[in-house]
């Protein structure tokens, strides 16, 4: 490093878990959505069951989709290449989904190149292009009013609309 040069650290603290290991706020159910995204994909059934699991377990550390109390509460899950980050992703939105969450967010890649394979991925494996029901509205790097003729807040709003 030249004598002009600086680089700023920035510390992340890991917390323990509380309540002796568990930090459970609720027990989220698993539904059709993810049954069938892990009927869909082709890996051993033994970890379809630990992927099932650990997005049980990451979806109950989350605030209930029925819950009226504000949290500043962040999660954030990160992984190695190749480790199933999107694999896990996608099992949790379907989870979330199943839950009654009514917009999920994921935020991927650190370039065009990953970010449109995960988005690929996501629209894949949650069969979104070609699904019979409307429960899914796929928006890819939305800005205030997306292209198309329905926007988020419109997609939110038919949510309470049977």
């Amino acid at each position: 490093m030249s004598d002009n040069q600086s680089y700023n650290t920035e510390y992340v603290e890991i917390l323990p878990p509380n309540n002796g290991g568990m930090t459970t706020r609720w027990y989220p159910a698993v539904g059709t959505d993810t049954l069938q995204l892990l009927e869909h994909l082709a890996i051993p059934k033994e970890s379809k069951d630990s992927l099932r699991d650990e997005a049980l377990r990451i979806l109950s550390k989350c605030v209930p989709p029925a819950s009226r109390s504000f949290t500043t509460d962040t999660g954030l899950v990160i992984g190695y290449v190749q480790s199933g980050k999107t694999m896990s992703f996608t099992t949790v939105a379907a989870l979330a989904r199943d839950n009654g969450y009514q917009l999920i967010i994921v935020i991927t890649g650190v370039s065009e190149l990953l970010f449109n394979q995960s988005a690929t991925r996501l629209q894949r494996d949650l069969r979104l292009d070609y699904r019979p029901d409307r429960k899914w509205q796929f928006f890819s790097n939305p800005s205030s009013r997306t292209t198309g003729h329905r926007t988020m807040a419109d997609t939110l709003i038919d949510w309470h609309d049977s």
